[in-house]
């Protein structure tokens, strides 16, 4: 009868996300009969992985070697949510080895007979040590030398990993030393494209500098100009200050001027008035009472006597004449008045200039002394009743120039300090 296989057996807890502490285990290099099992949980509760695949990941000193659940031959097996892995020489090697598991879910399909899954999760990683055996193929017999060939051993050994340190301290040196220089040269063409630039604004800085210097010569020589400008604009002014003043005061030695003036003109007005007024009664002196002879005042006979300027009695009546009227004179003209007394006791008057081409008869003095003003039409008051038909006498024009006077010289008072009318 055969004898059993002897395994040894490495029980371990493993979680999905984070790291769980297990008595750390060691195993020799080269043995077939190591066995992992493994009880998977997440967060402390068991995970089921009936028909998921798992594949075991093992990282060594000589590489990464991988066990699959997938492969009859891959020596991982799946009971519940516990994953029993017949460890392989290949997945271990001398030194630290670690191992985490990759959990593949949802089957899509397959391609060349290898399944696709499309849901992978990995759990924590656990680790664990491996040892070599005192006999393998690097054993050599004990010989008297082998203490010194050791020691020589591992002295290179430890002058090797010296030297392995030193190569990869020179390695990251130089690496920083690459690094650093890129750095440098990144700074240098930072720097000089900074430095054209300063050049591009220090160029444009003193361009416009130098259009600042001339723009300040040319606002001191604005402001010069400006100023003289404003001294000429002052004289100007103050000149034209004095002009307007001795304009002012011209205008107003010309409005009392002109006050004085029309003032002047209705006294002129009235003293003419009063001289016509004069005149007319002067002219109106009675010569004489004269009776004319009747015999030329009847029908249309033509005045053939010689009447001299003055008053004459005709028929009850009386007949004023200015100038000489004569039947010797070719183109008898003159004025002529008539004052009589109607039947009722009316007096009328009439008054009249007259110039014929013939000589003169009774009817036509009649005729145009009835197209001149009648007495009756005469009025002593003028107000806003009265009509074109009467005529005021002379008392009552006076009168009235007298009102404008009074007015005119209350006027005159009242701005004559402005000696404007």
């Amino acid at each position: 009868m055969g004898s059993r296989s002897i395994v040894k057996k490495y029980e371990i807890e493993l979680d999905l996300k984070r790291s769980s502490s297990n008595r750390g285990f060691e195993v020799v290099d080269g043995d077939t009969g190591n066995q992992i099992v493994i009880s998977l949980t997440d967060s402390g509760s068991p995970v089921s992985l009936t028909g998921q695949r798992v594949l075991a990941v093992f990282s060594n000193s000589n590489g990464t070697f991988m066990q699959d659940s997938g492969d009859a031959n891959g020596g991982v097996t799946i009971i519940g949510n516990e994953v029993i892995i017949e460890l392989f020489p290949e997945s271990v090697a001398p030194g630290l080895v670690e191992c985490e598991l990759q959990i593949y879910t949802n089957l899509d399909s397959e391609v060349d007979r290898v399944p696709v899954y499309s849901n992978l999760v990995t759990s924590a990683k656990f680790n664990f040590s491996c040892r070599r055996s005192i006999l393998n193929d690097d054993t050599l017999q004990t010989i008297r030398e082998f203490p010194m060939l050791m020691k020589l051993i591992e002295l290179v050994l430890e002058a090797e990993a010296q030297r392995a340190d030193n190569e990869s301290i020179r390695v990251s040196a130089e690496d920083r030393r690459v690094a650093n220089e890129a750095q440098r040269v990144k700074a240098e063409n930072a720097r000089v494209i900074a430095e054209n630039g300063r050049v591009t604004t220090e160029n444009t800085r003193a361009a416009a500098e130098d259009a600042r210097t001339a723009a300040e010569s040319e606002r001191v020589s604005a402001e010069k100009s400006r100023v003289l400008a404003e001294k000429q604009r002052i004289s100007a002014e103050n000149a034209r200050v004095s002009a307007e003043n001795a304009r002012a005061a011209a205008e107003l030695e010309r409005a009392a001027a002109e006050s004085t003036r029309v003032s002047a003109e209705l006294s002129r007005e009235s003293a003419e008035l009063a001289r016509r007024l004069a005149e007319s009664m002067r002219s109106s002196i009675i010569r004489g009472i004269v009776q004319p002879d009747t015999s030329p005042l009847v029908g249309n006979n033509a005045v053939d006597a010689t009447y001299l300027a003055g008053w004459y009695s005709y028929d009850g009546g009386l007949l004023l004449v200015d100038s000489e009227v004569s039947s010797e004179h070719v183109k008898p003209s003159g004025t002529i008045r008539q004052v009589h007394i109607n039947a009722s006791g009316a007096i009328r008057y009439r008054t009249g200039t007259f110039k014929t081409d013939t000589q003169i008869d009774w009817n036509s003095w009649v005729n145009m002394l009835q197209q001149k003003e009648d007495v009756v039409n005469k009025v002593t008051d003028i107000s806003e009743s009265s009509t074109h038909t009467q005529y005021p006498s002379a008392k009552c024009v006076y009168d009235l120039i007298g009102d404008v006077d009074t007015a005119l010289g209350q006027i005159g008072s009242i701005i004559g300090g402005s000696g404007r009318v």
